[in-house]
């Protein structure tokens, strides 16, 4: 069979498929055209929600049943059926696509049979090449004898000509009949949003009204809901959230804010709510020194800094720095309630560490409660050091700030140590403790990998006590304490623990005072006017603290203990007991040690090798000095009106001195000297202790004697005696009313709010 017939049976088939599939379409094709007219019409939309949705349902179901048959009555015809056609549609009247796949019935007929065979095909293959393709038929004029098809097509022509330029809309409109679905009303939904832990905001309830918001960077949206119909969920600019349904039928959804734009809620396809939100991102916080560090006669040094931050410090720190060794971080008190700005100024002793006496870099650094940090503005200074009178003491910090500036300077330190340990009676006021310190500092020096900061401590804690004996360490207790009790008031401690940080605070106190005694009475005594101040005035301080903390006014037990902290510092350089009769040599007494003092560094200076001046003029003057201080002793000795217990001891040695300085023996010189200092500080403790009991301790700063009547700047008020008991009384009244059980459970619950903060 040639490739034209071939052609000409598959058009034959197509055409005999469309004739079979255009009864079936049509149906289909009207549904949807009268659909598309009502439409573009825009009735549908104008007939209650019931009836539209009815019609709707009518067109589905038609248009279903419709497709129905499209899909299953749809025969795809064969090759024959397609070659039937075309010989139906030939005039021939005989079938010779059919005789060309005819076969002879019987093969062995003979040649005259076989020829006429032969010649049978060749007439029907010349007529099948002449078969021609009938255009489609078509049985609609059967099917649809009203003409209903034409009714549509005129139907949806004139609906496209008045409708087209709303087409989408109106399509829209009459697929979504306006049915009153259950909705979510005001009451149905909360949105909360919860800033950040470290902004310290409180959670916001969102209302309804769509009022924009403006939050810190980091919030979370929590979305709670109850009723409506099908699931909602929670727009985040560009992002949707589905909402996740509960045990208990309600819907939750969580999600966190990172940037600016709108949050919405939405539910069937409708917005409930909505709201703009502004994005606010959390800002370091920003700190630098309100002025440059003070320091005091006790070389305390004054850090002031001025902070803030847009939701609340953490943490205030100055950081000292230098081209080597770990920097040197100071806190500073900040209160726990992470305030959003703060003036901080505290005295801290610094005098203790390595770095003392050399240049340093101090940084204000400001810590947020998100952990972002900012330093400020640094400035360069000495930090300040502790000026020695001693002059085993100045030696030992000296070679504390060698090693310090150069490790490797440890074998001449461990000779030094080695010489002062050698006359440990002259130059060590015969301490044992500090002996075997230095002994223990040397020894450590030996090893190549020593711990620095160990031999920094020993050498420190030496030079102090040889300074001042038991009162360096009562001194550094009573800083230590009252640190503690300040950051525990900054951070609103519980009462038991203030409690304990009071007593802690009297010990050291009593301690320190003790301590003042021992050392002897260094100062002028009171004029007759000065306002006295006793130790059980300082202990009423502290009870007085203690009832101010109790009744919540926290600020003024800060103010207090500061008023407490600066009276002690003052009876450090001012005697803690003056005598009302004072003896007339104390005065002389301490001026002589002070020469003695000189005369002994000067001496040790020039053992050393140190003073440039080493020849006999520099013995005949230092020689002279120390035979005045012997005879100025001697008139000491005949104007007291009894003996007093070392000043024969410190003659003797001194008459000694003068003559080993006269021969230009210095080290013998300054054992004499070592031995002549120690009789005269016997002498001052034992004139101290006779003078003791003879006066009341006077408050240095003639202030008066009445801890409570204290004057105060304005800033915070100290309340009187009177107040604090009322208040104490008040505030029993309220915990017993709170621990009352038959009061309704409003009531204790607003006196329990009232106790939380005490």
């Amino acid at each position: 069979m040639s490739q034209r017939l071939n052609r000409r049976l598959a058009a034959s088939r197509a055409v005999l498929l469309w004739e079979r599939l255009w009864p079936l379409l049509v149906p289909l094709l009207g549904i949807v055209g009268i659909f598309v007219s009502l439409a573009l019409f825009d009735i549908l939309p104008s007939l209650p929600a019931w009836l539209h949705s009815l019609v709707l349902a009518l067109f589905a179901t038609a248009f279903l049943i419709a497709l129905y048959c499209l899909v299953f009555r749809l025969k795809v015809p064969h090759r024959d059926e397609a070659a039937r056609r075309l010989e139906l549609a030939s005039p021939f009247g005989s079938r010779p696509l059919q005789a060309l796949g005819d076969q002879l019935a019987n093969r062995d007929s003979g040649p005259v049979a076989e020829a006429l065979w032969r010649a049978h095909q060749e007439r029907m293959r010349t007529l099948a090449e002449s078969l021609r393709l009938a255009p489609p038929s078509s049985s609609m004029a059967e099917r649809d004898p009203w003409g209903l098809r034409a009714g549509v097509i005129l139907l949806l022509v004139i609906a496209v000509s008045g409708g087209l330029h709303h087409a989408q809309d109106r399509v829209l409109r009459a697929l979504q009949p306006a049915i009153a679905l259950p909705r979510l009303g005001p009451d149905s939904f909360e949105v909360w949003v919860t800033p950040p832990a470290a902004t310290g905001l409180s959670p916001i309830l969102l209302k309804p009204d769509g009022a924009p918001l403006s939050l810190p960077v980091g919030s979370t949206v929590l979305g709670l809901l109850t009723g409506g119909w099908g699931t909602a969920d929670l727009g985040i600019n560009d992002e949707t959230l589905p909402f996740t349904r509960q045990d208990n039928g309600s819907q939750r959804v969580e999600a966190s804010l990172q940037a600016s734009g709108s949050l919405s809620l939405r539910q069937t396809g409708q917005t409930v709510a909505s709201w703009p939100v502004t994005v606010i991102k959390d800002a370091p916080p920003a700190i630098a020194f309100a002025q440059r560090p003070e320091r005091d006669q006790r070389q305390r040094m004054l850090l002031s800094v001025v902070a803030s931050d847009d939701y609340g410090l953490a943490h205030l720190r100055v950081r000292f720095h230098r081209a080597s060794g770990d920097p040197l971080v100071v806190e500073l008190p900040l209160a726990r309630t992470h305030p959003r700005s703060a003036e901080v100024s505290v005295w801290r002793d610094l005098t203790a560490h390595p770095w003392a006496g050399l240049t340093v870099s101090a940084s204000p650094e400001a810590e947020d409660q998100a952990g972002q940090t900012f330093v400020g503005e640094a400035i360069t200074f000495s930090l300040p050091e502790r000026p020695f009178t001693h002059p085993t003491a100045r030696a030992l910090v000296e070679q504390r700030r060698l090693l310090t500036e150069n490790p490797g300077h440890a074998p001449h330190t461990g000779a030094v140590l080695g010489r002062l340990s050698l006359d440990a009676p002259t130059l060590l006021n015969d301490d044992l403790t500090v002996f075997l310190a230095l002994q223990s500092a040397r020894q450590t020096l030996r090893h190549p990998r020593f711990n620095l900061g160990e031999v920094q401590d020993l050498l420190w804690n030496s030079a102090l006590r040889l300074e001042e004996g038991s009162l360096s360490s009562a001194r550094r207790n009573f800083d230590e304490a009252r640190r503690a009790l300040e950051q525990a008031l900054a951070d609103n401690a519980p009462p038991e623990v203030l409690e304990r940080l009071m007593g802690d605070l009297r010990q050291a106190m009593d301690r320190m005072i003790e301590s003042l005694h021992s050392q002897g009475n260094r100062s002028t005594p009171p004029s007759d006017n000065a306002r006295l101040i006793t130790s059980e005035d300082l202990h009423g301080m502290i009870d007085e603290m203690r009832d101010l903390a109790q009744t919540g006014a926290r600020d003024a037990a800060r103010k207090m203990l500061d008023e407490l902290a600066q009276r002690m510092e003052n009876l450090q350089s001012t005697p803690s007991t003056t005598p009302s009769g004072e003896d007339p040599g104390q005065n002389a007494l301490r001026d002589m040690i002070e020469q003695q003092q000189r005369l002994l560094e000067q001496s040790h200076r020039t053992a050393e090798g140190l003073e440039a001046d080493q020849g006999k003029n520099q013995r005949s003057r230092s020689a002279r000095e120390q035979g005045a201080l012997r005879e100025s002793l001697e008139a000491l000795k005949q104007s007291l009106s009894s003996p007093l217990k070392g000043l024969e001891e410190a003659a003797r040695a001194m008459g000694k001195a003068q003559g080993h300085l006269s021969r230009g023996t210095w080290e013998e010189a300054v054992e004499a000297q070592g031995e002549a200092l120690l009789s005269l500080r016997q002498a001052a403790r034992a004139l101290a202790q006779r003078n003791q009991g003879r006066g009341r301790p006077h408050d240095p700063l003639g202030r008066s004697s009445n801890p409570l009547r204290s004057q105060d700047d304005g800033s915070t008020q100290i309340p009187d005696h009177a107040e604090i008991q009322n208040s104490r009384k008040i505030l029993d009244e309220i915990r017993r009313r709170a621990g009352e059980w038959k009061r309704p459970d409003s009531e204790r619950d607003y006196l329990q709010r009232l106790l939380r903060p005490f």
